[in-house]
């Protein structure tokens, strides 16, 4: 999840932070070329057993220029120029200095109290009339072998000889045909060509974003682009009058999103500003806003755009069942929590707040999913299902620690078409097109994604089991319109 942080001019502090799913970012102050900040999280872990791995917050910083526009402040690559109020976190940097990874230093498990940050700037931004500091949780998925496939779901992955699962043991090239040792599928959506070596192929580790993309964080992205940038990640203009749904398809029946234009904008001024408004009682950003819902009615170009402005990247439709099952072999009809069997999200508590949740519980072969047709026609909360004192059943976690992998919004990953396989996995730069468009070499643009996961009013029984990890039967499917079910996350 991600918080944000306003320095105006930088001279003095806004008394504003916003909060969801408990991680906060405060007390934002530039200090020469460092950005001295405190950060704290809830549920953060990190395992030196199965399964190996951690959780982390991605920490990116954007500045205001002279003009208006908000552009990326590129971060230190040195571990040694960054530093933390307390020996429990460690700063993991990347190559690319556009932002940096926050996590534990040993293992351990529980709640992150607020610890001070110095992040070095590379320089410090000319002009800057303001800054802002994005944090989104993530999960570290590490590098090995795994599965894919399950030999049942609907145009499952499969050796090519049919005998079973398909097994990953490294990036290199996958062979694709129907002799054994080569990958096919079950179905009617095979593999277009041999998958090359650059294709990420989950083997090797990478992080993925802890839960879908929210309506908070989306809100964020909008208020940080152009008018005409807004004018391409939005149903509406964004010239249009306050309090018109932006994203909704029915502002009578906006299913759940509550993102509105709070002020609108012009195409010769200032562009719009956005505001979560679930509750329609006419008070923006109130505490049943439904900040922390899954962000539905995304199209692939809006999530593409999230994640370069992110600078964070799409997740390939291998990774998607890494991340799901991790090196567990393939149960038939498995859903990401470990079983095949699930219980309907249907009865909403706390509706719109943090704390939102439902009625239902988990049972010990059933785990909690928003997927049916008699629940809430929108999706829930990320994390809905529980805390760090609830099992993988009852929060919907993967094997890793994902949370929603199956279920509540649909999961777009770069799938095996043509196009798709172009895919090398470069993340994005924290800029986008003057248009506002995700510009990065070889992401998809027209086709190469599909969907994965299933949502709410998805099926989980006769051959529309689209919970299923292995499911597949709209892998092929691009999701060019907006629906009250496409979301997404990404990934690093």
């Amino acid at each position: 999840m991600k918080k944000l942080i306003f320095l105006l001019a930088l001279s003095f502090l806004l008394p504003f932070s916003l909060s969801a799913n408990k991680l906060q970012l405060t007390d934002l102050q530039p200090q020469g070329n460092k950005l001295e900040l405190k950060i704290s999280w809830e549920n953060s872990w990190k395992l030196e057993r199965a399964p190996f791995n951690h959780d982390a917050v991605w920490l990116f910083a954007k500045y205001q220029n002279a003009q208006g526009e908000w552009l990326p402040i590129d971060l230190s690559t040195s571990i040694a120029d960054h530093g933390t109020g307390d020996s429990l976190l460690m700063i993991e940097t990347v190559t690319d200095g556009k932002g940096v990874f926050v996590k534990r230093r040993k293992e351990g498990e529980g709640n992150i109290p607020s610890i001070s940050l110095s992040l070095q700037m590379a320089h410090m931004p000319a002009q800057a009339q303001a800054i802002k500091v994005f944090g989104i949780e993530m999960v570290y998925i590490p590098e090995g072998p795994f599965w894919i496939g399950d030999s049942l779901q609907a145009n499952s992955f499969r050796r090519g000889d049919g005998a079973g699962p398909f097994r990953i043991t490294s990036e290199a090239m996958i062979p694709v045909g129907t002799a054994a040792g080569q990958l096919y599928n079950g179905g009617d959506f095979p593999p277009e060509a041999d998958i090359p070596a650059t294709y990420p192929k989950g083997y090797a580790a990478f992080y993925l974003m802890k839960y879908e993309l929210t309506q908070e964080q989306y809100v964020d992205f909008l208020n940080c682009l152009s008018f005409g940038q807004q004018l391409e990640h939005t149903r509406i203009s964004p010239a249009s009058q306050a309090g018109r749904h932006a994203l909704a398809v029915s502002s009578s029946n906006p299913q759940r999103n509550g993102i509105i234009i709070g002020s609108p904008g012009n195409a010769g001024g200032p562009p719009a500003s956005y505001a979560c408004e679930g509750a329609q009682d006419g008070i923006f950003f109130a505490a049943d806003d439904g900040q922390n819902r899954a962000c539905n009615f995304l199209e692939w170009s809006d999530l593409a755009a999230y994640l370069d402005w992110a600078a964070l990247r799409p997740i390939t439709e291998l990774e998607y069942e890494k991340a799901c099952r991790g090196p567990e072999y393939p149960l038939p009809g498995g859903f990401a929590w470990g079983t095949d069997q699930a219980i309907d999200a249907n009865t909403v508590i706390n509706d719109g707040r943090a704390s939102e949740s439902v009625s239902e519980q988990a049972t010990a072969q059933a785990g909690l999913a928003s997927h049916g047709y008699a629940g809430p026609q929108g999706p829930l909360r990320v994390g809905f299902g529980g805390s760090a004192a609830s099992d993988r059943l009852q929060i919907g976690g993967s094997y890793y620690g994902v949370l929603e992998l199956s279920g509540n919004l649909w999961e777009l990953c770069v799938n095996v078409e043509a196009t798709g396989l172009a895919f090398e996995g470069q993340p994005g730069d924290g800029q986008l097109s003057a248009f506002g468009l995700a510009d990065e070499a070889f992401w998809p643009v027209s086709d190469g994604v599909g969907h994965r996961g299933g949502a709410l009013n998805s099926g989980i029984t006769g051959p529309f089991r689209d919970l299923a990890i292995s499911d597949r039967f709209y892998a092929g499917l691009f999701p060019s319109v907006r629906r009250n079910t496409g979301g997404g996350r990404g990934g690093r």
